[in-house]
């Protein structure tokens, strides 16, 4: 895996480390200056902005067989949710409108 964060590879590594898996490591890296390599998976988890498109093309280009993306648009899905009047009451508070935001 490619991930910006020093410290989340660190972490990563050491759980691989620790459950004795094999065939799986994190390296430090911003995707788009990786190399294309032939992949049968990509997975892009809250990727922000426009770091989730780069990692779709990285997945296209490499002939991923499975891409799987979950970005974090959910901040700016939020404000252009409009509620039908029968969730106003469960979702009238920040946090729960912020978790239905997730979920679309």
């Amino acid at each position: 895996g490619i991930e910006l964060r020093d410290d989340m590879v660190r972490l990563c590594n050491a759980v691989i480390e620790g459950e004795h898996l094999s065939g799986i490591r994190f390296d430090q890296g911003d995707v788009r200056t990786q190399a294309v390599q032939p992949l049968d998976v990509m997975i892009a988890l809250h990727a922000c902005d426009i770091a989730t498109d780069h990692a779709l093309h990285v997945g296209l280009q490499s002939g991923a067989r499975i891409i799987m993306s979950s970005p974090c648009c959910h901040k700016e899905l939020r404000p252009q949710m409009t509620l039908p009047a029968v969730l106003r009451p469960m979702l009238q508070h920040g946090i729960h409108l912020g978790q239905e935001a997730e979920m679309v």
